[in-house]
């Protein structure tokens, strides 16, 4: 099976799950470990423990990739609009 149908075999999966996992939101952001915990650790993204187990609500997640910046326009001389 090629990798995109691996994706998006993965992704209709997570859609219907509430919370989930470090490494399942590493996967579904497209970011490492480290970012996710460091946004963590920071308070900018929310987690809730059950047990030793860190879970992130989709919620969470929703809001905090709408507070992150956009990524700035620019103009035909490569300055920021």
């Amino acid at each position: 099976m090629p990798e995109y149908q691996k994706q998006e075999e993965f992704m209709d999966i997570q859609q219907d799950k509430l919370s989930y996992s470090i490494p399942e939101v590493t996967q579904m952001v497209g970011l490492c470990r480290t970012v996710i915990y460091r946004e963590l650790n920071s308070g900018r993204l929310r987690a809730i423990k059950l047990g030793k187990r860190t879970l992130i609500t989709r919620e969470a997640i929703e809001e905090w990739l709408s507070t992150l910046d956009s990524y700035p326009m620019r103009n035909e001389e490569g300055k920021n609009v």
